[in-house]
């Protein structure tokens, strides 16, 4: 296999910081839609208090911030592991204070938010547990504990 090939089905790499910075840099990024999800477009167009904080992890192209921030929500962080596109993310906000950009691993993340957001970084975590561990750290973010939105395609 090509090291930056996309390997959506199998992969005999490890799923790491290196491994992602790599289909970035390739742009081999066949799950990104170019635009934000419609079904999680539905969902925010229903929210109303646009000061709830909001986090995006494994946030590829950030299509869903800048969507809600384009609805005037206030308090968005998004997180990814790839340092290539946290920089491209960092300029493409570079003015907006309403949104803060985070390079790092979702896992290893401090915070509390009202509402996760995320359409595709669940996908990733098939084997074993992982999707428990996932769900673990997700609600150990929650302020709600019950504030989450998965869209599975």
């Amino acid at each position: 296999m090509n090291d930056e090939s996309c390997c959506l089905v199998s992969c005999d790499k490890p799923l790491d910081q290196d491994y992602w910075d790599a289909q970035y840099k390739a742009k081999t990024t066949g799950w990104d839609l170019g635009l934000v999800s419609p079904p999680i477009k539905n969902y925010i167009d229903t929210l109303k208090d646009k000061d709830i904080a909001i986090l995006i992890p494994g946030c590829g192209n950030t299509y869903e911030a800048a969507y809600l921030l384009e609805q005037g929500f206030t308090n968005v962080t998004v997180i990814d592991i790839a340092p290539t596109l946290v920089k491209i993310i960092e300029q493409k906000f570079i003015d907006n204070t309403c949104i803060q950009v985070l390079l790092g691993d979702f896992f290893s993340h401090k915070g509390e938010y009202d509402l996760i957001i995320e359409q595709t970084f669940f996908l990733r975590f098939t084997a074993g547990n992982a999707s428990k561990i996932y769900l673990e750290n997700a609600g150990a973010f929650s302020k709600r504990r019950n504030a989450f939105w998965f869209v599975i395609q």
